[in-house]
């Protein structure tokens, strides 16, 4: 069973919100190329949706490349599903980190106290992080 969460309230269509927590999901490695996706009937019921909805969103998803539907067989995740949720993510953290520079820009936070705390934060998550050495820009694209 996927940790999938669909909100009604949301505003957003309910296939997009399956399509985008499938490629969170895939980016994350919760769901590994070559894994088998519920079927259209399996995750509907477990969401309580239309099949037709579910259909949508795994049909984005094949559109996409990011899944591969195999009649008889299923749907399966595909390599390139990792690399496309690879941008979705850096998409998704990009957000974030621009809503927090905003609003302590809004409070008058210098900009080198915030790039000093959010060091300073990460080393207190991750102790190795001050052991590695950042990549240089650009490489972590190839």
């Amino acid at each position: 069973m996927l940790p999938l969460r669909i909100d009604p309230h949301s505003g957003m269509p309910v296939y997009r919100q399956i399509r985008d927590q499938m490629t969170h999901l895939m980016a994350s490695g919760t769901v590994r190329p070559g894994d088998r996706l519920p079927s259209i009937r399996e995750l509907a019921a477990q969401l309580t949706l239309n099949p037709a909805t579910v259909a949508k969103a795994y049909a984005e998803l094949e559109n996409e490349g990011a899944v591969l539907s195999e009649r008889g067989k299923g749907v399966f995740a595909l390599e390139a599903a990792s690399r496309h949720g690879a941008r979705e993510r850096e998409s998704l953290l990009r957000k974030m980190l621009r809503q927090v520079w905003v609003e302590a820009l809004q409070m008058k936070a210098p900009a080198e106290d915030l790039r000093t705390w959010f060091e300073e934060e990460g080393q207190k998550l991750t102790p190795t992080i001050s052991k590695q050495e950042p990549p240089h820009r650009g490489e972590e694209r190839k």
